[in-house]
């Protein structure tokens, strides 16, 4: 891994031109700001002279306020694909060359199926930031999610519900097996008690539920797999008491399935990686040294789940 210093040293000669590009958006995104605000004031003052002028006003009014939101949008979008480009991928290659990013990119909607996490399909998927390649010995794809459900209400207006945002890991895991395990956060367990326990196993969309012996992950975890025996090989202690230092870790609910030798890993939160802000100067390496110990953090989930230690024949 280079040195913090020695990847400042390759980013910076293309800073200032990345500054200069902020502030140039940022004063575009302030012009349509206060352009939108004296129109809407203009609007109210005539409103109230002329009561004709109301209805046609407010309809005015909406559409120049979502015209708005959609410029700012898009000039704090370019800014953002800019900063992508110019610092985030160059940190991703030098803390690991064998990776690979996509700032546009995400897991496959299928992949995120196929892990059995959800059994929600998602009517709207949306993603970003895709990074995939080796770390040692373990291949991983990870990236961020938004997937949101549709329902109808009962006057026909559609609405959409997120069921998962957050960051979403595939990874080869370190021994084979041919079964489904899931693990799912175990909120209910600890305010419900015994009756959690009755709810968990009338769970029909799930695999048998399986008890583990470590009490500190039954309070934080619940366990779903068609195959007894083999759960119990794949979570074994040491992988339990990892799962929940690295749920004590992002300190968010953490979801994991085991198939087809992989590990699926599920983190919930509203946290927005790699996301520099308009706010902030493009100059400060306080921020960038952040997006550093950022993807450092995600890259490491592959040693804080000890996935690089090959057990037997996988290797």
């Amino acid at each position: 891994m280079n040195a913090f210093e020695q990847i400042i040293s390759e980013v910076d000669p293309h800073l200032e031109s990345l500054e200069t590009l902020r502030l140039k958006q940022r004063k575009k995104k302030a012009l349509w700001l206060l352009g939108f605000f004296g129109i809407s004031i203009l609007l109210f003052v005539l409103g109230s002279v002329i009561i004709e002028f109301i209805i046609v006003g407010l309809i005015f009014f909406v559409v120049l306020g979502i015209v708005v939101i959609v410029v700012s949008m898009n000039i704090t979008k370019k800014y953002k694909k800019a900063y992508k480009d110019i610092v985030i991928s160059p940190l991703i290659k030098a803390i690991n060359p064998n990776l690979s990013y996509y700032k546009d990119s995400c897991i496959a909607k299928e992949k995120f199926m196929a892990s059995k996490i959800f059994l929600t399909h998602p009517d709207r998927y949306t993603g970003e930031d895709y990074v995939a390649g080796m770390v040692n010995k373990t291949m991983i794809e990870f990236s961020e999610l938004n997937a949101q459900y549709r329902s109808t209400d009962s006057k026909g207006r559609t609405q959409y519900h997120t069921f998962f945002k957050g960051l979403f890991l595939i990874a080869d895991f370190n021994k084979d097996f041919k079964g489904r395990t899931v693990v799912l956060p175990d909120s209910g367990e600890k305010t419900f008690g015994f009756l959690a326990k009755i709810f968990q196993k009338m769970n029909l969309m799930r695999d048998q539920l399986v008890y583990m012996e470590d009490p500190e992950f039954e309070k934080n975890f619940k366990v779903y797999s068609n195959d007894q025996v083999e759960a119990r090989y794949l979570l074994s202690p040491d992988f339990m008491k990892r799962c929940v230092e690295l749920k004590q870790k992002f300190n968010k609910k953490i979801y994991f399935s085991f198939l087809n030798s992989q590990v699926c890993l599920a983190i919930y939160t509203d946290y927005d990686y790699f996301n520099p802000k308009m706010n902030q100067s493009a100059l400060n390496t306080d921020i960038i040294k952040g997006f550093y110990n950022e993807i450092a953090v995600l890259i490491k989930i592959v040693d804080d789940l000890n996935l690089n230690t090959r057990i037997w024949s996988k290797q």
